[in-house]
């Protein structure tokens, strides 16, 4: 009885002693085990670590290891993230022209824009109100020249007796102009902020963010294209060559509606009938002139694929030329049947025509 009882003992220590080597043999392995007693070692040595913590086992391995282990990631990923690049999230479909400078402070080219630049009195709320109809489209009204007020954070930064702080690639670590590198285009976030403030999405949906099963505003608005409609771009203090080079560095993936009135003496008549205000800027018809000029350059400078030039007295009579506008952004089974008149005979809101764009109507992912 007694030597069974020793045999028994023998065998369960055996098969624990077989657990136990298994279990070490799967958690190390001699190489990584011996370095890891070296850096020990090391660090007992030198007072510093160079050892590296992995999630997975929490078992610390060098650097070496580390680096071998990270490289096998990246190999896997094919295209690891790095920190500063020029990705284009959209370069296939609304804004291919963009030039991205991604970096760790902002990445400019992750919002779709749609600006409708207009004179007063050109039938811009109207192109307001038919842009909106599209879907993942939210277009604001006026705004006072938001754009170029926002433009003047750039410009404050910028000129002759001022330090190029937005061109300085390197850390300035002494004197009254410290400052670490900024990085292009970081500028470009904070302006599009002060617009998307602007627009903001319906108060029902910022009232719903923190119940339970409603969507962020981050996730409500992940593919909406963002806009807004301006009737006094042109009265800004800038040339069109700095209006296009504002644009096309801080809203990178953005697309240009340029609407005029070809009809400039009936357009100056329906002004001075509307604003009361003799300090708006219309005095006489040349300045009418000189704003339409203004916005012909404008999209001739930003170019066929950016901006798309389109006149009140054409599109209101043809409403397929709208429908062009909406195949050129990259709509898909989209067509307005119809022109949905805000200000018709002046103020007069159309309440009974609707656009029928299709239930189709999409932009492609």
């Amino acid at each position: 009885m007694s030597r069974m009882r020793s045999n028994s003992y023998r065998i369960a220590v055996f098969l624990l002693s077989c657990a136990i080597l298994v279990a070490l043999s799967i958690v190390f392995d001699t190489e990584g085990y011996t370095q890891y007693i070296h850096d020990m070692h090391n660090l007992s040595s030198c007072g510093q670590s160079n050892i590296t913590v992995v999630s997975q086992n929490s078992i610390p391995i060098s650097n070496a290891n580390a680096n071998e282990h990270q490289h096998q990631h990246q190999q896997k990923d094919q295209q690891p993230y790095q920190s500063f690049n020029g990705t284009n999230p959209h370069k296939t479909s609304w804004c291919p022209f963009a030039k991205c400078h991604n970096s760790p402070m902002c990445t400019p080219c992750n919002r779709r824009y749609l600006f409708i630049l207009a004179t007063a009195r050109s039938g811009s709320t109207t192109l307001l109100k038919m842009m909106n109809y599209l879907p993942d489209v939210r277009i604001s009204g006026e705004n006072i020249n938001e754009l170029y007020v926002a433009s003047t954070l750039i410009s404050n930064l910028k000129g002759e007796h001022v330090a190029p702080l937005l061109d300085q690639n390197f850390d300035r670590t002494e004197g009254a102009y410290v400052h670490n590198a900024i990085s292009p285009q970081a500028m470009s976030c904070p302006i599009q902020n002060v617009i998307n403030a602007l627009n903001p999405p319906p108060k029902y949906v910022q009232l719903g963010v923190n119940v339970t099963g409603n969507p962020s505003i981050a996730q409500y608005d992940r593919g909406t294209i963002f806009g807004l409609k301006t009737i006094r771009f042109q009265k800004g203090n800038w040339s069109v060559k700095a209006a296009a080079d504002f644009l096309r560095e801080n809203f990178p993936c953005s697309r240009m509606i340029v609407n005029i009135r070809s009809d400039v003496e009936n357009q100056f008549k329906s002004m001075n009938a509307t604003f009361a205000n003799p300090d708006s800027g219309n005095k006489n018809i040349g300045k009418v002139q000189e704003m339409t000029a203004f916005l012909v350059d404008i999209a001739d400078e930003l170019g066929d694929e950016r901006a798309k030039l389109v006149d009140m007295n054409e599109w209101t009579e043809d409403v397929n030329i709208l429908n062009d506008v909406i195949t050129w952004l990259g709509f898909r089974d989209c067509k307005y049947h119809a022109v949905v008149h805000e200000n018709a005979n002046g103020y007069d809101r159309d309440n009974v025509t609707r656009p029928d764009i299709g239930n189709n109507c999409h932009y492609p992912s």
